[in-house]
Order: structure tokens, then C-alpha cells, then sequence
């Protein structure tokens, strides 16, 4: 997401993005940005995982859910 016309609010923004995944934990942060920034879908998770697809998808319901609550609680603007 980003503020169109304010980098200020862009940079309060990344800050506040960082913050709420480096309050997730470890494994939650690896699911996040394997599927957000590396693109692996639910079978590709699955097989970095060494888990099945079922279980890869419920991993990254999960650690959205987290990652919602955790922003959730660290927006300020």
C-alpha cells in the first residue's frame, strides 16, 4: 500500500509495516514473505515447508490473521 503524494506518510507506513511483521514470530514471517514477496502459492509453500498443501494454506490463513492483528495494533496514523 502506499500514501499517493506524501512520502513522509509512505515511510511512517513501511515503518509501521516492519514493526508489525517483526512482532509476528519467525515462522509466521517466513510464511508472509514467501508467499507476499517471493510469490509461492499454497503447493509451493507446501513443498519449502515440507508440510502438505492443506496445511500450508491453514499456515498462511494463520499467520495473515496474526499479521492483521498486529498491524491492527500498531496503526497510529
Amino acid at each position: 500500500m502506499r500514501v499517493d503524494g506524501d512520502p513522509e506518510l509512505n515511510l511512517l507506513f513501511d515503518a509501521e509495516l516492519r514493526g508489525a511483521l517483526a512482532s509476528v514470530g519467525e515462522r509466521d514471517r517466513q510464511i508472509l514473505l514467501l508467499h507476499a514477496w517471493e510469490g509461492l502459492d499454497g503447493a509451493e509453500l507446501a513443498e519449502v515447508l515440507g508440510i502438505s498443501r492443506s496445511g500450508a494454506d491453514a499456515a498462511l490463513s494463520r499467520a495473515r490473521k496474526r499479521l492483521r492483528e498486529a498491524w491492527g495494533e500498531r496503526m497510529s496514523f
